[in-house]
C-alpha cells in the first residue's frame, strides 16, 4: 500500500489492510510512505511493515517545484523497486500523494499489477498522472471513471474502517418539540471560514423561528472566543475540540456543516445525515468543489462557496429543510444511498482477480 501525507490517504489504506488481514490472514502488507508524519501516527509498525522513500510534493509548489519533484521520482523509483524485490510483493495499491507516482511506476517496471483508489469527484495531481499507467482505478463516483481508459474503474466508494462502517438504522426527521440540532466541523485545516461564518448563519436560522443547538468542532482556534461568539448571539453551542471519531457527533445532528473532502462525504453517506457542504478554498485543483457539486447533483446536500457565502441566504434555506420533514428525509434517504460500507471488501476481492489473472498458479 503507497500512502501518502495525509490522514485521507493513510486511513483508507488501513481499511483495504485490515479487511485484506480478515479475509486472507496469510497476507503480508507493506506501507509504503513519502513522508512519514501521518503514517507513523495511523500505522502500528511493530512488524517493521512501514518503508518511508524520498518523495517531493508536486502540488502548490510552483514550476521550479514540480520539476525539482519530477527529478526526484528517481530516487523514489530506485528504492521502490528494491522494497518490492524484497518483500516480494504481488500487488502494489496507490492512496494518492506524492510518493504514488514513483513507486507505482517501480512496480509496473517489474511487471507488479498495480491500482489506485481515487475517492474524489475527478481525479488528484497524481492519480492523474498514473491514469494510464495503473490497471486499476477504484473510483466513488460514476463520473470519475471517464478520467480512465476504459475498463480500468471499478466503482467501490471509498474504503473505511470497520468501525465506521458499521450499519445505522434509518434515521427520523427532526421533531419540533425540541431544537435542532447543527453539527459543524472543519477538518484539520478548514477552521477559520467555518468559524467566522457559521454563528451569524445559526443566527439567521434562529431569527426565522428555529430553535438551534450547535456542536462546533475546531482544531487550531481557541474554543473560548467561538464559544463566546455563539453566546453573544443567544445560541446554546458547544465548542468541542478536532478528533478523528465524529459519527456520535453525526448520529446527534439534524445537519451537518462541513467540508468536502472524500472522507468526509464518506462519513456523511455513512450517517446518513444531511448536510450544507462548504468547499476548501484552497484545495488542490478546487477538488473540493468537484466533489460538492457531485454530492449535491444527487440531493444528497446542499453546497456553497466561501467566495458565495451569504448567512441569510444559507440560513433561509436550512430553515426550510429543518421545517419539512419529508424533504429532510429524501435528503436523508440520498446521502445513505452513496454510502459503500463494504467498499473496502469489494476492494479485496478485485486485487485477488488482479493477482490470480497474473500468477495462477499462487
Amino acid at each position: 500500500m503507497v500512502v501518502g501525507d495525509t490522514a485521507g490517504h493513510v486511513l483508507p489504506a488501513l481499511a483495504i489492510a485490515d479487511t485484506y488481514h480478515a479475509l486472507h490472514a496469510d497476507v503480508e502488507v507493506t506501507f509504503i510512505a513519502g513522508k512519514a508524519g501521518w503514517a507513523n501516527r495511523l500505522i502500528a509498525d511493530a512488524d517493521g511493515s512501514l518503508v518511508v522513500v524520498p518523495s517531493t510534493p508536486l502540488m502548490r509548489v510552483g514550476a521550479i517545484g514540480i520539476l525539482a519533484g519530477a527529478f526526484r521520482v528517481i530516487p523514489t523509483f530506485a528504492v521502490a523497486r528494491r522494497v518490492l524485490r524484497q518483500r516480494r510483493i504481488m500487488l502494489v495499491v496507490g492512496t494518492g500523494g506524492s510518493a504514488s507516482g514513483g513507486v507505482v511506476l517501480a512496480a509496473r517496471s517489474l511487471g507488479m499489477p498495480t491500482a489506485i483508489v481515487e475517492p474524489n469527484a475527478v481525479p488528484g495531481f497524481a492519480n492523474r498522472l498514473l491514469s494510464r499507467v495503473a490497471g486499476r482505478a477504484y473510483v466513488m463516483f460514476d463520473e470519475t471513471a471517464d478520467h480512465f481508459p476504459a475498463g480500468r474503474a471499478l466503482k467501490t466508494g471509498l474504503p473505511v474502517l470497520n468501525s465506521r462502517a458499521r450499519a445505522r438504522p434509518p434515521r427520523t426527521a427532526p421533531s419540533s418539540d425540541r431544537p435542532a440540532r447543527i453539527f459543524v466541523t472543519g477538518g484539520s485545516r478548514g477552521d477559520a471560514f467555518l468559524a467566522r461564518s457559521v454563528p451569524p448563519l445559526v443566527a439567521s436560522i434562529h431569527r426565522l423561528g428555529v430553535a438551534i443547538e450547535v456542536r462546533h468542532q475546531v482544531s487550531a482556534l481557541d474554543p473560548r472566543r467561538l464559544e463566546t461568539q455563539y453566546q453573544q448571539l443567544g445560541i446554546t453551542a458547544q465548542v468541542l475540540p478536532f478528533a478523528d471519531e465524529v459519527f456520535m457527533h453525526y448520529d446527534w445532528a439534524d445537519v451537518v456543516i462541513a467540508r468536502a473532502g472524500a472522507g468526509t462525504l464518506t462519513d456523511l453517506a455513512l450517517a446518513g445525515v444531511p448536510s450544507l457542504l462548504v468547499p476548501l478554498a484552497d484545495a488542490a485543483a478546487d477538488h473540493q468543489a468537484e466533489n460538492a457539486a457531485a454530492f449535491a447533483a444527487r440531493d444528497a446536500a446542499l453546497w456553497v462557496r466561501e467566495g458565495a457565502w451569504d448567512s441569510d441566504t444559507m440560513g433561509r434555506h436550512l430553515a426550510d429543510l429543518l421545517r419539512e420533514p419529508a424533504r429532510w428525509l429524501a435528503m436523508s434517504s440520498a446521502a445513505r444511498a452513496l454510502a459503500a460500507p463494504d467498499a473496502a471488501a469489494a476492494i479485496v476481492h478485485d486485487c485477488e482477480k488482479v493477482i490470480a489473472e497474473r500468477w495462477p498458479s499462487t
